[in-house]
């Protein structure tokens, strides 16, 4: 070997690697990131790469020094070991992650537990329990009499022939001085609902009702039960909820009520998708009645028989917000007995339920005598003035 090779050749070369290696074998009892003991060995391996492409010149020229070929195989075992006790570290240090990740994501689960501890649960949501009133002599005054005291909500109408009024002669505004929420309907034409010529009416009406006043609004109640299309009604009802919307106070909600029979007894005029709003902030109300004559027949209705598959039905398409905006019972067709127990069995349903009101149609009507009887009174009214 000649001496003018040494300096620029697999000698230095060799000296580049040994250094090198030296600093990978230093990574692997250091602490320093991985990043720099990839880049050591990565070093090393470059060198080894180097100097075997020389001592393949070396061979070429005849040149070959045993010596050199030693250094080689030693330098290419020592990276060999290198590799070893780098790839032992890494998986020993993502064992080592792995756990420290464990151990993280623990107290983290510990930390999250603890704050939910902390926080206040949400309050129950509480069914309000009221009535309508019709043809009763003496009228809500002499309802609530009947049931021991005030109830929580009444259900009022203004029909078409009174049209939409300003809240200070329409139907709901006893409410307001009595402290009772109101679920309050008004009718107009559909045609004019649709037009807009009821908007600049109907954001009075809005702004008129005291802050906090809770009201659940709705425009035209059983529509489908009124012989007009479903798409026309319910173009019209959007627009009306999205006024009442745009008003931005949670206390006025916009509410759809419908008869019971579009659930119980639906026919290709009357369906439910055909007749549902399309924004499903609206509250849906609903008005089945226990039509039954106490012979267990199907009209003679529990109030879960009633009510639960609509409300799923509701669920299922989207709804969360519903009450029942009318119910009652044929006093004149079931003993007082039953009656006082359907009673019992509609204020534990509307009390267990996520319902926001429950509404009893104290009246007669086209469906029969639903007047409340004294027990079934007294049971409403201890409900509705529960703790």
């Amino acid at each position: 070997m000649t001496d003018h090779l040494l300096p620029s050749g697999p000698l230095a070369k060799a000296a580049a690697a040994e250094a090198a290696l030296a600093s990978a074998l230093a990574s692997t009892t250091s602490k320093i990131n991985r990043a720099q003991r990839d880049a050591a060995v990565a070093r090393a391996e470059l060198y080894v790469a180097a100097l075997g492409t020389s001592l393949e010149e070396l061979v070429l020229d005849d040149e070959l020094d045993a010596a050199l070929a030693e250094l080689l195989t030693a330098t290419e075992a020592a990276l060999s070991t290198v590799r070893a006790q780098v790839e032992g570290e890494l998986a020993a240090d993502d064992a080592a992650d792995e756990a420290d990740q464990a151990e993280l994501e623990h107290r983290i689960a510990q930390v999250e537990q603890r704050l939910a501890e902390l926080e206040p649960a949400p309050a129950p949501r509480r069914v309000l329990l009221g009535a309508a009133t019709y043809q009763r002599v003496g009228g809500w005054p002499a309802l609530e009499q009947l049931c021991g005291g005030p109830l929580e909500v009444r259900r009022s109408f203004n029909t078409m022939t009174e049209g939409f009024r300003p809240l200070s002669s329409s139907a709901m505004f006893s409410d307001i001085a009595a402290g009772r929420a109101s679920v309050y309907s008004f009718k107009t034409s559909t045609a004019s609902m649709a037009a807009g010529q009821h908007d600049a009416a109907l954001d009075l009406f809005l702004a008129a009702i005291p802050a906090g006043h809770r009201t659940w609004l709705c425009w035209r109640h059983e529509p489908d039960d009124d012989g007009e299309p479903a798409a026309e009604w319910r173009a019209a009802f959007d627009r009306f909820a999205a006024r009442v919307l745009a008003a931005n106070r949670p206390e006025l909600v916009p509410t759809a009520i419908y008869t019971g029979w579009l659930w119980l007894d639906p026919t290709p005029e009357r369906w439910p998708a055909d007749w549902l709003p399309t924004d499903r902030r609206v509250c849906i109300g609903i008005d089945p009645y226990n039509l039954g004559n106490g012979d267990g027949t199907a009209l003679d209705l529990d109030p879960a028989e009633l009510f639960d598959p609509i409300v799923a039905d509701l669920e299922a398409r989207g709804f969360t917000r519903f009450g029942i905006g009318e119910t009652g019972c044929e006093t004149t067709k079931l003993s007082a007995y039953r009656l006082e127990q359907w009673m019992a069995r509609l204020t534990a349903w509307s009390i267990s339920s996520s319902a926001e009101f429950v509404c009893y149609f104290d009246g007669t009507g086209s469906l029969g005598d639903h007047r409340l009887t004294a027990a079934m009174a007294a049971e409403l009214g201890r409900a509705a003035r529960r703790p």
